[in-house]
């Protein structure tokens, strides 16, 4: 009897800036897209519809730095 494995979980990417815009069904197609792009701004979700639906709002603002004392 063979063991069934659960399907593996798609995530969905979305490149803001980088060279090519736009949004990606795997990492190995996100990261060739930031890779070596300087400012590069991604990240991976759950679901298409979240990850067109923040590409539409555009890049998270970046959080402000703490300073150290």
């Amino acid at each position: 009897m063979a063991i069934q494995r659960a399907p593996k979980k798609v995530k969905w990417y979305v490149v803001w800036i980088g060279h090519e815009p736009g949004l990606y069904p795997s990492w190995e197609k996100c990261k060739a897209q930031v890779e070596n792009y300087p400012g590069s701004k991604y990240k991976a979700f759950d679901t298409l519809a979240e990850a067109k639906a923040a590409y539409e709002q555009g890049p998270p603002a970046r959080a402000a730095k703490k300073k150290s004392s």
